[in-house]
Formats: C-alpha cells, structure tokens, sequence
C-alpha cells in the first residue's frame, strides 16, 4: 500500500530560540547535530520499515549577502513630460556554492570578506545610498545521497561574520537611516527522508546583533529567532513599505515527491518605500544575508506505509529510541565532526 506521507519537521521550529540560546557559541551545523539527535534512531526504524525510499535527485545552495535595491525617481520636463531615472545596487550571491546529487558531496566555499559602498548624487540624495561590510563568509553543503535506497540527507550551512569579531558585519542604508550589526550571522538547513517521509529543518542564529534607525530607534535582536520572525521597526505607517524578517523560511514542494527549504538569516525587503514625497523618490529591492535551501525528489512510489503485521516494529524500535539517542555513530554527526572542530576552535 502507497500513500502521501505527511511533512514532519525535523527541527521543531517553536523550539529553535531556546535551543539557540542554551547554544550561544557554536555553529547552526553543531546545533542541528544536536536537535537531530534522533536521526540515529529513527533510521535504524525507516530501514525497517521503507527499506525501499529511493532519493532521485538533491541540490543545497548556500551564500553568505545578496543585494538588489532599485531606487527610482521621476523628473518633470519644462513641457511637463516625465521621465524615471534610477540607482541601482546589485551584488552577489557571494560566495555562492552549489552541490548536486545524486552522489556524496561535501563542498567548502569561502570569502576572505565582502564590501559594498554606493555613494549617489541623485536628485535630494547626496552621499551613501547602501553600504555592507563583513568579516570571513564561509558556506558548506553535505550531502549522503547515493541513488540507494534508505534514509538520506542533504545541509547546507552559512556563517557571515565571526563570533570573536565584534561588529564584523555592518549594514547601512541611506547613512544611519537603517543601520544593522552582528558579529555573526550562522544559517543552516537539512532536507532529507525520515522514516521514509519527506522531511526538512532549518535554524538560523545572530550573535550580538541589533538595528538602529536614526537614533530614534534601536533594538537587541534575539540569538535564536523562531522561524518567520517579523521585527516591528516603529509605529510609523511610512515604515510599512519596509520589513525585516529574521530566520525566513519557506517551505516548496508537494510534499509527496518534492520538498525544499529556503533560510535566510535577514532578509530586509522595501516595497515601493517613498524615500522622497516631493521628488517621487522610492526605493524597491532585497537585501539578504546568509542563505541557504535544499530540494530533494524521490521516487514517489517507494514512500511506502507499513502494513498491521509490521507495526511491531514502531513499538520496538522505539523502545529502543533512548538507547539510540546516546549514540553519536549517525551519519550526521560523524560525517561533519572535522567541520565542528574547526569552525568551533
């Protein structure tokens, strides 16, 4: 018998800040180790029971910045005819790494740093448009998807910035209008087969970083934001053209076939922002920082459903999910240890 599996979460989304916090410290990659732990356990159950769930084909694409910003404005002639001149900002994704499966991979990307200044003459804007500066970006992407059946997953994992570099990344937009620090920026996400269902996670921590707006508004961002969280810049309806959105993250697929997972760490959005009533001057456009997402398609037929005379073996298997949680031998946790040792040196 075949049927749609259901979509479980393989990291508990409302659990993520408190298990960022008890964190503070190590990698997204260390604490996906640990809110996986479960994994051990729970293949040794999907081998059992849909021994025959075959991934076809994976992808993780991981970045450290993305910026597309558009400012336009529109300018009037002596015979009272328009015209729109724009400023634009493009930069990245950097530095982007892609892996693709079917076949292991385990692909390191790295940036020394990234700076982008714009400074613009443009109608009532004089001086900075947008800056962003950061310290090391590294990105890496693991995969175990061999074309086998069984359990498999492919990660993606993000960091811009570094923990012991106070204000490594720092972002402005129109001077001090928006300001944005963080000494770290850490995102990671996992997709992959549980128990034969389809089933993804993602986690995303900001270490000492916080947001200003002119001095008249400023705020702590949380470690370990839950997933999807909007940040209430001031209640000034002029700001409702902005938004800043912490740990974002969306979910694609059928659920059936298909899953995939996109996190970005920021993403600060400006839709159709009126930087100047007089001029017409608005400003359209992203600006994200750390990123990563996987897909993966199986074979939708061999997403099997245990029949009565092998639902024994859930009982079982569980009775012995404890025991397996103690164990550190999954694939998860012995593959990445050289990463967690370096990174968290």
């Amino acid at each position: 018998m075949v049927r749609a599996a259901p979509i479980p979460r393989l990291v508990s989304m409302h659990r993520a800040g408190t298990m960022a916090k008890r964190m503070q410290g190590r990698s997204p990659l260390h604490i996906l180790n640990r809110t996986t732990s479960l994994v051990g356990g729970l293949v040794a159950l999907a081998i059992s029971v849909t021994a025959n769930a075959l991934i076809i084909s994976a992808s993780t694409w991981s970045y450290g910045e993305l910026i597309n910003l558009d400012l336009s404005r529109t300018i009037t002639d002596a015979n009272g005819g328009t015209t729109v001149a724009h400023a634009t900002v493009n930069s990245g994704p950097l530095p982007s790494n892609v892996g693709t499966s079917p076949g292991p991979f385990d692909i390191s990307l790295d940036a020394a740093s990234i700076s982008v200044i714009d400074n613009e003459n443009f109608g009532s804007l004089t001086g900075n448009f947008m800056s962003l500066t950061t310290g090391p970006l590294h990105t890496r992407n693991t995969s175990d998807i061999d074309g086998l059946p069984g359990d498999r997953f492919t990660q993606g994992l993000t960091n811009v910035g570094a923990v012991r570099s106070p204000g490594a990344v720092a972002l402005g937009v129109f001077g001090d209008f928006f300001v944005f620090t963080a000494d770290l920026i850490s995102v990671g996400a996992i997709t992959g087969t549980e128990f034969g269902n389809l089933t993804t996670g993602g986690v995303t921590e900001l270490f000492n970083a916080s947001i200003d707006m002119r001095g008249f508004f400023h705020a702590a961002l949380p470690i370990g934001p839950t997933a999807n969280t909007h940040v209430s810049l001031i209640n000034d309806p002029s700001l409702s053209a902005i938004s800043l959105v912490l740990n974002e993250q969306i979910i694609t697929g059928d659920g059936v076939s298909t899953i995939g997972l996109a996190v970005n760490g920021l993403h600060l959005r400006f839709d159709n922002y009126l930087v100047d009533a007089t001029e017409n001057m608005t400003l359209n456009g992203d600006i994200i920082l750390g990123h990563t997402e996987g897909q993966i398609r199986v074979q939708a037929d061999a997403l099997a459903v245990p029949e009565p005379d092998s639902l024994s073996l859930v009982g079982l298997a569980l009775a012995g999910l404890a025991f397996s949680r103690r164990k550190s031998s999954n694939w998860l946790h012995a593959e990445t240890a050289p990463f967690r040792r370096r990174f968290l040196a």
